[in-house]
């Protein structure tokens, strides 16, 4: 099994793991809004990553483009 780096608190970038416990959601959710746009999100290896500052916006119900 391959050890993960602990978060790092400072960094903007959540995983969509990241961004559920964030935002105190479902992971689904996330990577539902990842999938259709909805939320602006980056995958740029098998897993996405959120902006916080996005994912805030979108909780805010403010439009971010992608």
């Amino acid at each position: 099994a391959r050890m993960r780096a602990p978060l790092e608190v400072d960094s903007p970038w959540l995983t969509a793991d990241e961004a559920a416990a964030y935002a105190r959601i479902n992971v689904d959710v996330i990577t539902q809004w990842c999938r259709s746009g909805e939320l602006a999100a980056s995958k740029p290896s098998r897993r996405w990553l959120i902006h916080r500052a996005d994912l805030d916006a979108h909780i805010r119900g403010e439009r971010v483009a992608s």
